[in-house]
């Protein structure tokens, strides 16, 4: 909002004289929809003059890193899901897709709204969310972002990252990417409002953030793992740091979908079976790290029958793979 004031837009002033009869607001300047400060350009419309009607718009960009150095894609669904969930919390209920004919049609964001329209506020919060930290750059000479990345953390940093309401997300986990020579043990001293994390992973820094060339990809990326208890609606709280010469390249909070009905929070259970005859190895790793790309939150079970099994190259298994505290992947042989 103080950006669009400096510019010379200032639609606030514009309401309260009977200029507008209605305010779009939306990113700009290479930031991402989820830094948009909806409740507060709401809120200030609202008491200027009740009678303009406040529409956000939804651009299908979801930038976290800077795009000349990252290849840029469209919003995932988690990241359209955690945007419209933010939205309805704040009050908002109408939107302007902006920019949305000018990609490719097979883009994760057009599938989002196209399908059966933008679902609504119960439907939203029950699946798989992102908010993903703003990217901000290329800002006017004498106008600051409160939302900027990378972040140095000679002295430490405070993230103040907005969600809407936590609902009943099945898991909770925030991926991070660093700059600079890393410590590993940088990890124990992040918080989500003051809470530490259950369990942390290396984080795969290609298939989440695609970087252009080797030499400015991160050095360092990691998944920390968190209780759902240590979210709030809202604004959570993220701290990390000091570490001297490091920096923050990105940063992604993750909500599970919605935990079933009478699990008390736990996640769902699913089974696979390998055999030399049926399902190859492989094929059970792949199946799993697809689900979980997709937000899947199931404890799984995979259980491997007796025989020779002839592989077609060496299994490689991350620290990803054993799943969670609260949803494990176990491999079970017949015995």
């Amino acid at each position: 909002m103080a950006m669009a004031k400096n510019l010379g837009t200032d639609a606030v002033a514009w309401a309260k004289e009977g200029l507008v009869d209605w305010v779009v607001s939306g990113a700009f300047f290479n930031t991402n929809d989820s830094g948009l400060e909806c409740e507060e350009f709401r809120t200030a419309l609202s008491a200027a003059n009740p009678k303009v009607k406040f529409i956000v718009s939804f651009d299908r960009s979801g930038i976290m890193l800077d795009p000349y150095d990252f290849h840029l894609r469209g919003a995932s669904r988690a990241q359209c899901a955690g945007f419209f969930e933010r939205m309805y919390a704040e009050g908002v209920r109408d939107f302007y897709g902006f920019n949305f004919f000018r990609y490719n049609p097979g883009d994760p964001s057009m599938r989002f709204v196209q399908k059966d329209g933008i679902p609504g506020e119960a439907a939203v919060r029950a699946e798989a969310r992102s908010y993903p930290f703003t990217y901000s750059d290329s800002v006017p000479a004498g106008m600051t972002s409160p939302n900027k990345l990378p972040v140095k953390l000679d002295k430490g940093a405070v993230f103040d990252l907005k969600i809407g309401k936590v609902g009943e997300p099945s898991e909770v986990w925030l991926q991070m990417a660093f700059d600079g020579k890393v410590d590993p043990s940088l990890q124990e001293t992040v918080r989500l409002n003051g809470m530490k994390a259950a369990k942390s992973v290396p984080a795969d820094i290609k298939g989440w953030l695609r970087p252009r060339h080797a030499h400015i990809a991160p050095t360092f990326a990691c998944r920390l793992y968190f209780p759902v208890c240590a979210l709030k609606d809202k604004v959570n709280k993220i701290s990390v740091g000091p570490a001297e010469g490091v920096r923050v390249r990105a940063l992604e909070l993750f909500l599970g979908p919605k935990a079933a009905k009478g699990a008390a929070g736990k996640a769902a259970k699913r089974t696979l079976t390998v055999s030399p005859e049926g399902m190859t190895p492989r094929a059970a790793i792949e199946t799993i790290r697809a689900a979980k790309a997709k937000g899947d939150a199931s404890q799984w079970t995979v259980h491997v029958k007796k025989g020779r099994y002839v592989l077609d190259g060496t299994l490689v298994f991350t620290p990803e793979d054993s799943g969670t505290p609260e949803a494990p992947v176990r491999w079970i042989g017949e015995k």
